[in-house]
């Protein structure tokens, strides 16, 4: 249960990195 808590939040991480390009194009 603890390792899949920490690959969730190694997870987030990266979503937050793809966000910031979707809202780039979004912009464009």
């Amino acid at each position: 249960m603890k390792k899949l808590r920490m690959f969730q939040v190694k997870k987030k991480k990266k979503k937050k990195k793809k966000k910031k390009k979707k809202k780039k194009k979004k912009k464009k």
